[in-house]
């Protein structure tokens, strides 16, 4: 069978690297056969014990006698005789072997054939004293012929030993034929003894066994050829293209691999088209070319997938994963790698199942996805150590060492690699030597330790010169460049970035080409040629963009971005420098364009594919898979919760969480299917330029208030109709902690000594962001786009920069924007639909437990009480937030009931108490409704935005449990078109925040869902507080007829003013976002 790619060497030092350098680290042993041949090269699977394959180990080639002096008596009595010109059927049933005794006179020539029938066999002529003389053992699997040659020197009876790979029984014929030696038999025998040396010295670690194979493999290849033994012929030159391949001679490994096979199908022969197609395209892959890759690789799949050889199928799908990732298309690997795993599992393959989740592990680093990365390397460490795989166990140890690294164990990860190098030096796996190697100088260069990293990456760049493998030394040169430039040499720098580009020109690996381009472009900066630098990521972004459109899942396309948000934030900081050099040039509109180019694309992506993903809900068959997987996940909360309930399973409550990250990832890749299937292709973001800001979005009353943070420097526009301003703002680490600390302490305020910290702090931020800018903003609506932490920060509490001692609300309206593209597309979707029929859905105080004195039950009818706690997802929900149990809001009741009191009753729904369930929310009654008021718990789940949602009812009216948190990927489900959806609950507008994604919680759901504009909270909120805010904010919008904007400003104005109320935690907590119109 044919190896697996096993991935190792992403490019660095983002969690996203861009590509990756590939080894033909691993097969599985299908055969027994095979092992011995592949095993140099097979890095995830190698071993080096090869008496156990009927080969002699190198110390015992060195001393015969030590071991073998009777071997045949110790195997155990012949099973039979092998007379001149007789045929033998045999079976093994299990690890035994079978001997068989021969008589051979003094110059007679031998032809053995072994028919294998299902077993894979080595079969091994021994000589009259018991040592072994010959073996052989071909690359056909457990279907084909053995072939032996051989010459007798003297006279006597010989043995022929039988075994099988792995203990495996089965059956098998042999045939026997002899006659007086010819010159052609002399030929024959010794080709047939040089290969069964090669093959020894090919299961040795060390190069140098490795090239002495080499060299017996063609002298045997030479005689095959003069004796016309055209089958022999190509399985010779099957074993010489798998050594060559480990010795990084590429191009001379996939000729004798594609030449091997158009021997055997000249001969009529295609039962190893799909090993010989996999090998060769791993040749081609790491020679960069990786179209000829991915042809290969297909044929191997359609080829197995013909013969029903699910093995070989499931080493090609495995392939084309990684390859898939080297041409940029991440999430078509994680389909393909998902595929694999379940087809190793299937088979019971744990070998298999080790390689494909070390190939995940490293394909989740690259899209910054750590924990699900951690979580498969550890279980692919585990597979290899119980199988005594040292090459692999290096590959993932090294692998898991950078994880660490990303997750900010610089320790823990330098130990993890140094591990990985000594493993593999002791195997003496060269080219993994060299990968461990360029892992250790990124992570010193990292570390600022840049004259060890320069020595690491030198070590490395010495080996890889030892072979043709254009990737990795493309990944190492750019590496050293990317050194030699922090390290104050940035021509040095320049010219190898250059170098990897030449490396890489034939490759097609745009993701790869970008983040070289991406070092180039800081090199050229660095000395002060500023058009090449733009110019390089003006060739860069575009590449990085066509990664992400490929994308099958919507929160890999937000961490994507996270991930490689470096090279967004660098060539917005170029264009900014370039503006200063050139101010009439128009390039601080470009730097605007690009910085609204990196906002908010995830959210852009679901507000532009949700009217595509509701079309498709006609595909019944669909449909019925999606309530499926939703039912399952269902059970599997059902399941935590009776853990969580009992006590203990912590071990099984990790099991069914991952089950549900699992659950939620094949959900998102039924949606995708399902746009396919309903003719509806995924849409392109339509981004704008900066004239369309100022023409399509922006009135005659408002500015645009944009901000981009940076390392060295942050930025902000002023966006008006008629202009365009920028300024200069300190780093993002000054900002970003001010607004921390800000939104903490207003959090706080209603405690005296917190106020007046708050204001302070409030005053030198609002100094920092606004005074800049502060002219252009005298009577005008304000749109803040915020980068960052700057998005837990209320702007419309901040001090006007005009105006001492008032906060900024008192003379403008304030609204956040998630990005000028998203503004564009919220309203283009609004414009196609019709307005819904009903004004106001309020959905309130819902029934969190039995202990509500709503529930007029006998506690003791109904078995043990629910003691407050909350079912499985809110515990986990709230545990992660610090809290422990859920009490009533009383006061949403008072709150939904002031709000309805201003509607009359044909325009409004009220859901309260019991009826506050989420079969409510699941259903389409709420689509009616242009405003949707939830007024309950939020829980926000700080790591995995799907697991946040709101509470609702979990009992009945008669007590009986039911599910009672609606998730966040059930509300990016709902069909929702409302005006503006109230979420009146606890950081309702918190999330997890990303690189350029900002804050992703629960409005990136509701946004999906159809919702115009949300009115969301950034602290915990008083019960009490926010109702009485929520009936001056209605009265204003309903009553008086403001839009919801200047509703929520004069609300907060009134509220100020209340001597009760007038802390900024109780008014300030709650902002509006999307649409202001």
């Amino acid at each position: 069978m044919a190896c697996l790619t096993v991935q190792l060497s992403p490019w660095l030092p983002t969690p996203s690297r861009s590509s990756a350098a590939i080894f033909m680290a691993g097969k599985v042993p299908r055969t027994r056969a095979q092992w011995v041949l592949q095993v140099v090269l097979i890095a995830a699977f190698a071993g080096v014990f090869c008496a156990a394959c009927g080969r002699v180990a190198r110390s015992d080639r060195e001393n015969p006698g030590a071991q073998t002096g009777k071997r045949i008596a110790r195997l155990g009595a012949p099973v039979g005789e092998l007379l001149r010109g007789s045929r033998v059927e045999g079976r093994l049933t299990g690890p035994e072997v079978g001997v068989y005794r021969l008589t051979l006179a003094a110059g007679e020539a031998l032809h053995i054939t072994v028919d294998q029938r299902g077993v894979d066999l080595v079969a091994e002529l021994r000589d009259p004293g018991g040592q072994p003389l010959v073996s052989v053992d071909s690359p056909n699997g457990d279907q084909g012929l053995e072939r032996l040659f051989f010459v007798a020197r003297g006279g006597g009876s010989y043995g022929l030993v039988i075994r099988s790979f792995g203990g495996k029984g089965g059956r098998f014929a042999i045939h026997r034929d002899s006659w007086p030696a010819h010159d052609l038999d002399h030929w024959r025998a010794e080709a047939c003894r040089m290969v069964s040396e090669a093959d020894a010295d090919a299961a040795l670690p060390g190069t140098s066994f490795r090239r002495a194979a080499v060299r017996r493999y063609v002298n045997a290849i030479a005689l095959w050829r003069r004796t016309e033994e055209v089958y022999q012929q190509a399985l010779t030159e099957t074993k010489l293209g798998k050594v060559l391949y480990s010795l990084g001679e590429l191009r001379r490994s996939a000729e004798h691999l594609q030449h091997a096979m158009t021997l055997l199908n000249g001969l009529g022969i295609t039962a190893q088209d799909a090993a010989l197609l996999n090998d060769s395209g791993m040749a081609y892959e790491r020679l960069g070319e990786l179209d000829r890759a991915r042809t290969a690789f297909e044929k191997a799949r359609e080829s197995a997938r013909r013969r029903g050889d699910r093995r070989e199928e499931t080493v090609s799908i495995n392939n084309l994963g990684i390859l898939a990732q080297d041409q940029g298309n991440p999430w078509r690997a994680l389909s393909l790698l998902d595929e694999a795993l379940a087809g190793w599992h299937s088979l019971g393959d744990t070998p298999g199942e080790a390689a494909t989740l070390h190939n995940l592990g490293t394909l989740y680093t690259g899209l910054g996805q750590l924990p699900e990365a951690r979580d498969a390397l550890a279980e692919a460490l585990k597979r290899y150590r119980l199988t005594g795989r040292k090459r692999d166990e290096a590959a993932s140890l090294m692998a898991l060492g950078w994880v660490r690294f990303l997750q900010g164990d610089v320790l823990g990860a330098r130990a993890e690699l140094s591990r990985s190098l000594s493993l593999r030096r002791e195997v003496g796996d060269r080219r993994g030597e060299a990968v461990s190697l360029d892992r250790l100088g990124t992570l010193s260069r990292e570390n600022r330790e840049l004259d060890r990293a320069l020595k690491e990456y030198r070590q490395a760049l010495a080996i890889l010169a030892e072979s043709d493998d254009t990737q990795s030394r493309a990944r190492v040169l750019s590496n050293l460049g990317e050194t030699l430039t922090m390290q104050g040499a940035p021509i040095s720098g320049r010219l190898c970035q250059t170098e990897a580009l030449q490396l890489l020109a034939s490759s097609r690996q745009p993701s790869a080409e970008a983040y070289v381009r991406f070092r180039r472009a800081r090199a050229a900066r660095a000395v002060g040629d500023l058009n090449a630098a733009w110019k390089d990521m003006q060739e860069a972004i575009p590449r990085l963009e066509a990664i992400r459109e490929r994308a099958v899942n919507d929160d890999f396309r937000m961490t994507y971005l996270d991930s490689v948000h470096e090279q967004y934030e660098m060539t917005v900081d170029l264009l900014m420098e370039l503006h200063t050099r050139e101010p009439q040039s128009g390039f601080d509109r470009r730097a605007l364009e690009m910085a609204d180019r990196a906002r908010a694309r995830g959210l852009l992506d679901l507000v532009q594919q949700a009217r595509a993903r509701h079309a498709n809900e006609h595909l019944a068959a669909d449909k019925g898979r999606l309530r499926r997987l939703d039912e399952e996940l269902r059970s599997a909360e059902r399941r935590i919760a009776g853990w969580l309930e009992r006590g203990g399973g912590e071990a099984m409550q990790e099991q069914e969480e991952a089950r549900i990250q699992s659950l939620l990832r094949q959900r998102d890749k039924l949606l995708v299917e399902m746009e396919g299937a309903a003719g509806n292709p995924r849409l392109s973001a339509q981004l704008l330029s900066a004239a369309d800001i100022q023409r399509q979005l922006l009135g005659p009353d408002t500015v645009l208030l944009f901000y981009a943070l940076g390392e060295r420097r942050s930025f902000v526009w002023a966006v008006s109709q008629s202009k365009i301003e920028s300024a200069v703002l300190p780093p993002r680490e000054l900002l970003e902690a001010g607004a921390i600390r800000l939104h903490a302490l207003l959090a706080r305020s209603a405690l005296g000594a917190t106020k007046a910290q708050a204001e302070l702090t409030g005053r030198e931020l609002s100094r920092l962001l606004l005074g800049k800018v502060a002219h252009l903003l005298v009577g005008q609506r304000l749109a803040i786009v915020p980068d960052g932490a700057l998005a837990y920060i209320p702007f419309g509490a901040l001090p006007d920069p005009a105006v001492a001692g008032v906060p900024l609300l008192v003379r403008h309206e304030v609204v956040v924007v998630p990005s000028a593209a998203v503004l564009a597309a919220i309203r283009a979707r609004a414009a196609t639909r019709p307005a819904a029929p009903r004004l106001l859905a309020v959905v309130a105080d819902p029934v969190f437990g039995r202990d509500d004195p709503r529930l007029q039950q006998d506690r003791a009818s109904t078995g043990p009480a629910e003691r407050d706690q909350p079912t499985a997802p809110l515990f986990r929900s709230a545990r992660s937030l610090g809290l422990t149990g859920l009490a009533r809001l009383p006061f949403t009741g008072q709150e939904a009931a002031s709000i309805l009191a201003l509607v009359p009753p044909r325009e409004r729904f009220a859901a309260t108490g019991f009826a506050a369930s989420p079969i409510l929310l699941s259903g389409d009654r709420l689509k009616e409704f242009r405003i949707v008021h939830l007024a309950t718990h939020a829980l926000v789940h700080p790591d995995t935005p799907d697991l946040s949602g709101v509470v609702l009812s979990r009992v009945d009216e008669h007590g009986r449990p039911q599910p009672g948190f609606f998730r966040s990927y059930q509300i990016f489900s709902l069909r929702l078109p409302a005006d503006l959806v109230v979420l009146s609950g606890c950081r309702t507008g918190l999330g997890q925040r990303l690189n350029g994604e900002g804050l992703v919680g629960l409005s990136q759901s509701f946004f999906h869902a159809g919702a115009s504009r949300l009115l969301v909270s950034l602290w915990d909120v008083n019960d009490r507080a926010t109702a009485s805010l929520m009936a001056k904010f209605y009265r204003e919008m309903l009553v008086d007829r403001r839009s919801p904007a200047a509703a929520l400003r004069a609300a907060q104005l009134a509220q100020r003013q209340d001597p009760q109320w007038s802390a900024s935690s109780h008014w300030a907590g709650f902002v509006l976002q999307g649409e202001w119109r």
